[in-house]
């Protein structure tokens, strides 16, 4: 059996005559969604590159621009009511103060210092204010 060769004009002829079914138009509008897709995930996957860069960038500056006794870990050790006594203390003598500046001249546990100063808000003896 042979194959028959076909010109370009003839096969241009060819095309002209077929008319795609519905069932070609949905695989090709499919096929065009599943490339859009494609390119969503592969700018989403770059994003997220970009982000984790970003993070790793925050991580770096704040290990460099934390106070020392943060970084070096060495805090002391006492029990929660102490802690909070201490905590309530501090802030009366020094309004407006940064959680941070609570811990490094407390020299208190930061996880420790977080879970007073939440209970202390949520019972409304502090009240906290972002910083911009």
């Amino acid at each position: 059996m042979t194959e028959k060769k076909y010109s370009k004009a003839e096969i241009a002829s060819i095309l002209k005559k077929v008319k795609l079914s519905p069932i070609n138009e949905v695989d090709i509008r499919f096929e065009r969604l599943e490339n859009a897709l494609n390119v969503a995930f592969s700018a989403i996957t770059q994003l997220r590159g970009e982000i984790d860069s970003l993070h790793a960038q925050i991580n770096r500056i704040e290990a460099v621009s934390a106070p020392k006794d943060i970084r070096a870990e060495k805090f002391e050790v006492v029990p929660k009511k102490k802690a909070t006594s201490m905590i309530m203390e501090y802030i009366s003598k020094h309004p407006g103060s940064r959680t941070s500046e609570v811990i490094s001249d407390l020299h208190l546990d930061p996880d420790l210092v977080l879970e007073i100063l939440r209970k202390l808000k949520k019972d409304k003896k502090v009240r906290s204010e972002e910083i911009v």
